[in-house]
């Protein structure tokens, strides 16, 4: 997503340049990225850095490249890079900063999100977010959600300039049809998205093993990498239906992956935004989630998408069988999902708010 914002930011009427900070290990791909964004007319530059035990020395190196781009503002998405500026900002960085916050970190979101807005226990994390806030001229939030998540724990204080930005996409011409039937007899699901806890690939496991009597050829094809492979192998086993799921790893052309299958399952137990709802609404694919922030943002129920009670695989079952059952819902559905994608996740209408981010700031 954010090599779509810079290359479409880059055909504006501003000069948009790429600071690539990257280990030495990443190299082969931190220069694939530069060659993309370089043939869409984004000017690039590089750091490189052997370990991160020396944060100082690599703020010190960012500042030189900086002094060489001269930027009229800085817009960060991570928070190492957000640190940095942060620690230049309270030396001698006068350029105005600002950040998109993506959100808070995954062994908090599995932990505690879900079960309250509240932050349980105080961490260095914590202090160091204030810190990191407290330097920056202003924060962009891709949810409501995240937005007062940050307000209710006093990560940023509400004195500080805030905004309010959805995600984006490019759109994508897919060459399917907004009718396209599903077999009842080879019904393929899909579930993209890193291999972790939180991503909730077992109620769908769950939900397929409630299928299969009824859908005998009923399958899931699971996209992305993470650590919970070797525990949702043993799972999928324990279900009996290993013959039904199927990993198959990281890909870069994932609108194009989920436009070959019929219903894209989102069963996450969170997400701070979800570019996945964006991927299926493009490919033309219908979507079935939880009822969780930030999907239940992005989706209304029975209008764009359907959205299951959360954490149970027997309402996420359900709903996937009103699809396979109520072909009119399912087109209705795929027809929504693509007028709300223009109408208020364009990659144009983003860059459009960012730019107005940047005016305000910049008084």
């Amino acid at each position: 997503m954010l090599m779509e914002l810079l290359q479409t930011q880059a055909k504006g009427e501003y000069p948009v340049a790429c600071l690539l900070i990257y280990g030495n290990q990443f190299q082969e791909i931190a220069y694939q990225i530069a060659g993309k964004l370089a043939d869409n007319g984004v000017e690039i530059h590089f750091v490189k850095y052997a370990t991160l035990n020396n944060i100082l020395g690599l703020a010190y190196h960012i500042n030189k490249e900086l002094k060489q781009i001269k930027p009229d503002i800085i817009h960060t998405h991570l928070r190492l890079a957000e640190f940095c500026l942060t620690v230049l900002k309270s030396v001698n960085l006068k350029t105005p900063v600002v950040n998109t916050v993506h959100g808070y970190r995954d062994l908090f979101k599995n932990k505690f999100v879900t079960a309250s807005m509240s932050i349980r226990t105080m961490s260095v994390r914590q202090y160091l977010v204030k810190f990191i806030f407290r330097g920056l001229d202003g924060c962009i939030f891709i949810s409501d959600f995240l937005l007062n998540f940050y307000l209710a724990n006093k990560l940023v204080r509400g004195t500080e300039k805030t905004y309010r930005i959805d995600n984006a996409c490019l759109a994508a011409d897919i060459n399917k049809p907004d009718d396209a039937k599903i077999d009842k007899n080879n019904v393929r699901l899909i579930l993209s998205g890193r291999l972790i806890e939180m991503k909730g690939h077992i109620f769908a496991f769950e939900a397929i093993k409630m299928l299969s009597a009824k859908y005998p050829s009923i399958s899931l094809d699971c996209y992305g990498l993470g650590p919970y492979f070797d525990a949702l192998q043993r799972k999928a086993a324990e279900l009996k239906i290993a013959g039904r799921v199927k990993f198959k790893g990281f890909t870069d052309n994932i609108v194009e992956k989920i436009s070959e299958y019929d219903i894209a399952l989102v069963p996450s137990m969170f997400e701070s935004f979800g570019i996945v709802f964006l991927d299926s609404f493009t490919a033309k694919v219908p979507v079935v989630a939880f009822d969780i922030p930030a999907g239940n943002e992005i989706i209304t129920d029975g209008y764009n998408g359907l959205l299951a009670e959360p954490k149970n695989s027997a309402s996420l079952a359900a709903k996937i069988e009103m699809l396979i059952e109520d072909p009119e819902l399912k087109n209705r559905i795929v027809v929504n999902a693509q007028k709300v994608l223009k109408e208020k996740y364009s990659m144009d209408l983003m860059v459009t708010k960012y730019l107005k981010v940047y005016q305000d700031v910049l008084g």
